[in-house]
């Protein structure tokens, strides 16, 4: 199907970096098969600390910018140098992506989940709240039953909006509180994107073809924006490749989400599900390269059960 759109409505370079993300998830998944799972994090903490190094010493050579944030309404950030192509947000989506895989070293994980607060405050982050909030209640709940997370959320639930209640004149709250607010704005920002973008569903649900989408909505609403995707997966999913391809991508989430999948892995992609909501553009190499690993190291495991149970020559099957 998007061959035909290809063809017919033209493309752009977007569906080369689609195809490089299904080349990152093979290689990726191979990897995944051999590499010693011990290996890897240990590799992923230096990973972690060398990024947690870098944002600090980044954020004091730019102090004067961040210390006027709250003054300017983030409009200083734009003078900011950010690791990430998308900014501030998408520097502490990274951050939280990475922190998930030490949920069980709790040292490191609250290190990074206050590293990370912190931030959002300084940004004025609303999304990296989000964050924080799911990272912290993914360690609670890993030592709970499934009665004791009811309780649980129902508990944190009441402290989010006891907080909210005394504390709604905090800055980084009150823009939480009025995101809604934010969407009703049509002429910049997601409010803008997400309108044209179901605009254009009336007409079209079987897709505009990749990097496609993002095109017709400049012409269907006469405003040059510069934002190349949609601020939101599912949306740019849809618009890109139609229902289909859509209905797959959730089953490919899902499916790993509500399996016996390694658990690290698991709220990774829970983690870029509830952030895919309002960032990404579906074509976000981190997001294939980790679900390749994660897919590798499942099917290591599986192998190495079933060399356990039946034995390690009658699994390889060498004789068939």
């Amino acid at each position: 199907m998007n061959t035909y759109k290809f063809y017919l409505l033209g493309g752009n370079f977007i569906i080369f970096q689609a195809l490089y993300c299904l080349l990152v998830y093979y290689i990726a998944s191979d990897i995944g098969i051999r590499i010693d799972a011990k290996k890897l994090y240990v590799l992923l903490k230096r990973i972690l600390f060398i990024f947690i190094l870098s944002i600090l010493i980044k954020d004091l050579i730019y102090i004067d910018e961040l210390s006027r944030v709250y003054a300017t309404n983030q409009h200083s950030l734009i003078g900011v140098y950010f690791f990430m192509g998308g900014g501030h947000n998408i520097e502490v989506t990274y951050l939280s992506l990475l922190t998930i895989f030490f949920i069980y070293e709790r040292k490191l994980f609250y290190f990074s989940v206050g590293f990370i607060f912190v931030l959002s405050i300084i940004y004025l982050s609303r999304v990296g709240i989000i964050e924080v909030a799911f990272l912290t209640y993914a360690r609670l709940s890993l030592f709970f039953s499934k009665k004791k997370k009811i309780v649980i959320s129902v508990f944190l639930i009441f402290i989010s909006l006891m907080i909210i209640y005394f504390f709604n004149n905090i800055t980084i709250i009150h823009r939480m509180l009025h995101a809604l607010d934010e969407l009703q704005v049509t002429t910049s920002g997601r409010g803008m994107l997400w309108l044209a973008g179901l605009q254009l569903l009336k007409t079209n649900l079987t897709g505009y073809g990749i990097g496609n989408s993002v095109a017709f909505a400049r012409d269907l609403i006469g405003i040059n924006f510069i934002e190349n995707n949609f601020h939101n997966v599912y949306l740019q999913y849809l618009l890109d490749m139609g229902v289909i391809p859509l209905l797959l991508y959730l089953y490919i989430l899902f499916n790993r989400v509500f399996r016996h999948y390694i658990i690290e892995f698991r709220n990774f992609i829970t983690l870029f599900f509830v952030v895919s909501l309002f960032q990404f553009t579906g074509y976000d190499i981190i997001f294939w390269f980790f679900l390749g690993i994660g897919d590798g190291l499942y099917h290591q495991q599986k192998i190495q059960h079933a060399e356990t149970v039946l034995g390690e020559n009658k699994y390889d099957c060498n004789p068939c």
